[in-house]
């Protein structure tokens, strides 16, 4: 399912066939506005940048030094091949970022797919399926819960439209 939410984006955003939904939900979070909800969305958005990638080293350290060698190596791969992948597609896609209102962050580069919300759904999705797994699942489903907040702070904040971040969950789920 994730394969074809991708590819049904990207083939989207490649004919340059911008999905109506995209204004019309940025319109819709850009209602709850406020102050408050502005900083909060900035740390949030924050965990799934340079702070995702930072605490997937420490995991993946963790796990090497408990003996759960094959999970370590397993999450940097992933780490590391989907923040590859992400600079290539952006490069692919050349989408430029909303301008729908103005930002509410610093914004660098292409819009699709987001960044922020692949590094957050490689990280905090695996994450939660390993956190599952050994039965801690309150925490499994904080931590899946966080790759929602994430995305939904990219929108919030302006940086990407819906559809650069349900094309980055689907490719962190893949």
């Amino acid at each position: 399912m994730a394969v074809l939410v991708f590819l049904t984006l990207a083939y989207t955003i490649q004919s340059k066939n911008e999905p109506e939904w995209d204004t019309s939900l940025m319109r819709l979070v850009h209602q709850y506005h406020t102050p408050l909800l502005d900083t909060l969305m900035q740390w949030i958005t924050r965990t799934g940048s340079i702070f995702a990638i930072g605490l997937a080293g420490v995991v993946a350290i963790w796990l090497w030094r408990a003996d759960y060698k094959p999970q370590a190596l397993t999450f940097l791969a992933v780490m590391a091949g989907l923040e590859i992948s992400s600079i290539v597609l952006k490069r692919l896609f050349e989408r430029a970022r909303p301008d729908v209102f103005l930002p509410l962050t610093t914004t660098h580069g292409y819009s699709f797919p987001s960044g922020h919300t692949t590094s957050a759904a490689a990280f905090y999705g695996l994450l939660a399926v390993w956190l599952w797994r050994t039965q801690h699942r309150a925490w499994a489903v904080l931590a899946g819960v966080w790759v929602l907040a994430v995305g939904v702070s990219r929108v919030y904040l302006v940086a990407h439209y819906p559809s650069d971040v349900l094309a980055a969950l689907a490719l962190g789920v893949i």
